[in-house]
């Protein structure tokens, strides 16, 4: 009995101390992007493409703070009709006691979004679809919804690649009753050029 205990703890410790802390799993995260995207949407009762763009997106090192390590995102878009636009946010993990990597995480104006490995590379992150949203993808003015984002990370030699694809679920409420319509909104990559 005592022999078999020795061999459980053991590979508990084995497999703690296998666990990335924050700032590794982080470190992982910083770097510079390239991408490329779609947006699709509703125009009358077909759904098509509305938007196209490409990326970039440059990141801090790690900045720890009391219970997570992050870096500062800087997304800089181009439109193929020739416009731009610079998003910012966070990204990283929140850090457990022990200073290992807690749940991953991130954090665009405040609203922070919860990035759920589902096996390995494999990640699903739940936000609300704000009405603002909702209306630039065609749907009607009361419509409330979902995004539901799929992740799926690629290793190659000199970088990585984050295969998206964003469902959106919404709902509103007509004289004929409840409506819904659940569909692909966005699709793209990011290319991490590892240095």
């Amino acid at each position: 009995m005592k022999f078999i205990i020795l061999l459980s703890f053991l590979a508990g410790s084995a497999l703690a101390s296998s666990s990335p802390t924050a700032i590794e799993a982080t470190q992982k995260i910083a770097g510079n992007y390239v991408g490329n995207w779609e947006m699709y949407g509703y125009r009358g009762d077909q759904l098509q493409k509305i938007m196209a763009w490409t990326d970039t997106v440059k990141t801090s090192q790690p900045i720890q703070e009391k219970d997570r390590v992050y870096v500062k995102c800087e997304n800089t878009m181009t439109y193929a009709n020739g416009g731009s636009y610079i998003l910012h946010w966070t990204e990283g993990y929140f850090m457990n006691a022990d200073g290992s990597a807690g749940d991953r995480y991130f954090n665009t104006n405040d609203v922070i979004s919860i990035e759920r490995e589902i096996s390995p590379e494999l990640w699903i992150i739940e936000a609300t679809a704000y009405p603002q949203e909702l209306g630039q993808l065609g749907l009607p003015e009361g419509a409330t919804g979902k995004h539901m984002t799929v992740k799926k990370v690629t290793h190659h030699e000199g970088y990585n690649v984050e295969w998206i694809l964003r469902y959106t679920i919404a709902y509103w409420t007509t004289q004929e009753g409840p409506q819904s319509k659940e569909f692909l909104s966005m699709k793209g990559y990011h290319k991490h050029l590892l240095q």
